[in-house]
C-alpha cells in the first residue's frame, strides 16, 4: 500500500506535468493535440523513471533491464491511453476534458506493469524474507 500511494504522489506530479505541457503546447502554442499528449508524456515519463525508481520502489542500482521495461510499460499504457482519448475525442468530448479519464487508465496500467515487471525484486519476496 506504501509503494501505491508514493506512486500516487510521483503520478499526481507526473499529472501535473503532463497536463501542464499539454495544455500548453495545446491551447497556448496550437500544437495538434496528440502531438502535444505525447510529448506531455514523454516530460512525465523522464520524471515519472526518477522518481519511481528511486523513491518508489528504491531501486538504487542501474539496471538496463530497468530502463527497457520501463519503455515497454510506457508503450502499453501509453498505448492504451492514446486509444481511450481518441474515441473520447471522437465521442465529442473535449480534448481537454478527454485527457483526464485517458491519464487515470494509463496510471493503473503503468503502475500496475512496474511493480509486477520494472521495479519487483528478484528473488526477494514483498515479505522481505530469501526464498527457500
Amino acid at each position: 500500500m506504501r509503494q501505491f500511494i508514493k506512486f500516487g504522489l510521483v503520478g499526481c506530479l507526473n499529472t501535473g506535468i503532463t497536463y501542464g505541457v499539454f495544455i500548453l503546447l495545446f491551447r497556448v502554442l496550437r500544437i495538434n493535440e496528440y502531438l502535444a499528449n505525447t510529448t506531455g508524456y514523454i516530460a512525465g515519463l523522464v520524471n515519472s523513471f526518477l522518481w519511481n525508481k528511486l523513491w518508489t520502489f528504491r531501486s538504487r542500482s542501474v539496471k538496463i533491464n530497468e530502463l527497457v521495461l520501463f519503455a515497454a510499460v510506457f508503450g502499453v499504457s501509453f498505448g492504451i491511453q492514446m486509444v481511450l482519448f481518441h474515441i473520447l475525442i471522437k465521442a465529442g468530448i473535449r480534448k481537454e476534458t478527454a485527457e483526464l479519464p485517458a491519464m487515470i487508465c494509463y496510471t493503473l496500467i503503468n503502475f500496475t506493469g512496474n511493480k509486477f515487471l520494472t521495479f519487483r525484486k528478484r528473488g526477494i519476496p514483498e515479505s522481505g524474507k530469501p526464498q527457500s
